[in-house]
């Protein structure tokens, strides 16, 4: 297998060290080819075994207008039902990025008790 991420938000300088949330498979919504949530997955799979903890990846992929996101647990995950940027779903889309970055913030600072 391989393939290329278009995005993804990791810890690290220069190079990721902990990768946390990918975008993935920017396809045509009519004229799309191949599978890209199970690419997405891979590149999910690939970053959970670098990660080496059993924290949560977060990921979307969209296709024209539609986004998807998911969330890999261990060997579960979940897909969102699709999102549509065009409509009133771009609110949403947004606010689902925004609450992302929230906790992804939350798994990198280590917990002050």
């Amino acid at each position: 297998m391989s393939g290329v991420v278009d995005f993804f938000v990791a810890t690290g300088k220069r190079y990721p060290k902990h990768p946390y949330f990918f975008i993935h498979e920017f396809k045509k919504e009519h004229e799309s080819s191949g599978d890209p949530l199970g690419l997405l997955l891979i590149a999910m799979v690939a970053a959970q075994k670098l990660n080496n903890n059993l924290k949560p990846i977060y990921g979307c992929y969209v296709m024209g207008r539609l986004w998807f996101f998911v969330v890999l647990e261990g060997l579960d995950y979940s897909t969102s039902l699709a999102y549509d940027a065009t409509k009133n779903d771009i609110k949403e889309i947004f606010s689902f990025l925004k609450k992302t970055k929230g906790m992804i913030s939350k798994i990198i600072t280590p917990s002050q008790s």
